[in-house]
């Protein structure tokens, strides 16, 4: 068992590496940290977060992580070099979910605005917006294939898309 207490506010968000190298957690205190999953150790802190995490998730290869915030921004992360690679705006209350397409390079999120959005890691780009309840979304998550994307909510409905995902442009 390894217990850590290093953030300074409460622990609102944690993701784990695809490997299970690495645990990511976001807080209440504006950072996310960076967590050696097999001793506890501290890897990395990311500052740039300007309100409290809501939601993290990994990019199936470990090379990004996406940090959504209260203040409705979502943050890419590099975790090979440590730094803040892209920063989106697009929805217009809390971020509940995120989650990353098995290419690595699209990320779903839905929020309390009942839209989920698909965005283009590598560009910093929305990519495709769908209205998708008018109640509160809070999970999103996509098949192992790609193929489908599934968002749940407040309304009790579970909404699956088939997607087609071309070489950068996702159509549902």
């Amino acid at each position: 068992r390894i217990e850590r207490e290093e953030h300074e506010q409460s622990i609102t968000a944690v993701a784990w590496s695809q490997d299970g190298r690495v645990v990511a957690t976001g807080a209440a205190d504006n950072t996310v940290k960076l967590w050696n999953a097999s001793n506890g150790d501290l890897i990395h802190t990311f500052k740039a977060v300007r309100s409290a995490v809501s939601a993290l998730a990994f990019s199936p290869d470990g090379q990004f992580l996406a940090a959504a915030a209260v203040d409705l921004s979502i943050r890419v992360f590099s975790l090979r070099r440590g730094t803040l690679e892209k920063m989106m705006f697009g929805h217009t209350k809390p971020i509940e979910a995120l989650a990353f397409h098995p290419n690595g390079w699209l990320f779903a999120s839905c929020g309390r605005d009942g839209s989920v959005k698909l965005w283009n890691a590598d560009r910093g780009l929305g990519q495709l917006h769908i209205d998708a309840s008018t109640m509160p979304l809070l999970t999103v998550q996509f098949s192992p294939d790609g193929r489908y994307l599934a968002s749940g909510g407040l309304d009790k409905i579970i909404r699956v898309w088939e997607l087609n995902v071309k070489d950068d442009e996702p159509e549902a």
